[in-house]
């Protein structure tokens, strides 16, 4: 009996492995989209992203906009306003405590109606004036989720190792995201991380009445015209997220290609403990035959055990898949990289239990049909 106990176990572990594999990394791609969608979408309908890069997106840490591209973007009919935005990714410190967080850097002057249009409000606190350096506003979550004492205006906090005097705080948006980012005046963003005259993002404000793509398309034809090269894409908040989709989708099935491996081979472990059942219990097979029962039902028996199996590991493989899900994000939040928004959903569950039975079963059924046209008499003298 001990020994049966610890064959399923170890059957098991296969299809938990393999589940939790595939759980755990399609968690994480959706995990991914769904945090940057929510970010984008935090940014209104009514606002154009420029941002670096060529038709494949631009590698980490590059900045080919400067202030000139801003200039240009200002003059394009439909266009309230362009403000260039600076990135990065810093260390804040508060009461002895540390955190990597997003910091956003925008102009000072810009700052209130830009807060307005990304649909920011103040629950204390102001934005910042023109002139004004070493002052930054902080998200609801940044304020008082991240350390364990609370920020409030007028507090000192450190950025990369320099002090800034907290001006306000934003009210929740209910966007883990945009709660958690700080914003500082760009210009002392640029001093603070050796960016002179770079960006990584300018944001675009299209006037009312204005249709939102054929401004982007003036926007994208003057700077062809004015830049000696097209290293920057333009980008309606549909457009940017039907990009990422794409690009993650893509992800997904890669990684759902790797839990698939894993997967196969707990399939195989299903296999080869049914054989190994069938085996043990040729003689309880004969003397069922011998009072009547049909292949069939021989047959659904030793599926439903496969079956058994395989939901068993799947159930215990979606509980360590998601589990993992959080902890990765949990880190990659620690670190900084909060682009990580963990949901679990009914579907990604169902699939990954129904699949698991799914593999239980195709494994589970050359033992069975073995099982099922087991001789009697054969089966009664077995030892």
């Amino acid at each position: 009996m001990q020994h049966r106990s610890l064959r399923a176990w170890l059957t098991l572990i296969g299809i938990i492995i393999g589940v939790a594999t595939i759980v755990g990394l399609m968690a994480l791609s959706q995990g991914m989209q769904n945090a940057i969608e929510d970010l984008l979408l935090g940014f209104g309908a009514q606002n154009i992203r420029v941002i670096p890069g060529g038709a494949n997106g631009p590698p980490v840490g590059l900045s080919g906009l400067t202030d000139k591209d801003v200039g240009t973007i200002d003059g394009v009919r439909g266009v309230a306003y362009a403000a260039g935005a600076l990135g990065q990714i810093g260390e804040v410190e508060y009461n002895g405590e540390k955190s990597y967080r997003t910091i956003m850097a925008v102009e000072s002057r810009q700052a209130e109606q830009l807060f307005i249009d990304l649909n920011l409000d103040f629950a204390d606190g102001r934005p910042p004036k023109s002139g004004e350096n070493h002052v930054v506003v902080i998200g609801d979550q940044l304020a008082n989720r991240v350390f364990d004492k609370e920020i409030r205006v007028r507090n000192k906090i450190s950025v990369q190792g320099e002090d800034f005097k907290v001006i306000g705080i934003f009210a929740s948006t209910g966007s883990e995201q945009t709660d958690g980012i700080m914003y500082l005046p760009l210009d002392t963003a640029r001093v603070l991380f050796d960016k002179q005259d770079s960006l990584n993002a300018i944001i675009v404000h299209v006037a009312d009445g204005q249709d939102v793509a054929e401004v982007a398309g003036r926007i994208e034809k003057r700077l062809n015209a004015t830049r000696s090269d097209r290293n920057f894409q333009v980008f309606t908040p549909e457009q940017l997220i039907r990009r990422i989709q794409g690009v993650l989708g893509m992800i997904g099935i890669v990684l759902a290609g790797i839990g698939m491996i894993s997967i196969v081979v707990g399939g195989i472990g299903i296999m080869n403990a049914m054989f190994t059942s069938v085996l043990e219990r040729t003689r309880e097979i004969g003397v069922m035959k011998a009072i009547g029962a049909s292949n069939s039902r021989i047959l659904m028996m030793f599926l439903l055990e496969s079956a058994g199996i395989g939901m068993l590991g799947g159930t215990i493989g979606v509980i360590c898949g998601f589990g993992m899900a959080f902890a990765i994000a949990g880190i990659a939040k620690a670190a900084g990289f909060g682009l990580l928004l963990i949901r679990p959903t009914l579907g990604l569950t169902l699939f990954g239990l129904f699949f698991a039975a799914f593999i239980g079963i195709g494994a589970g059924l050359l033992p069975a049909f073995v099982a099922s046209r087991t001789v009697p008499v054969e089966s009664l003298r077995y030892e």
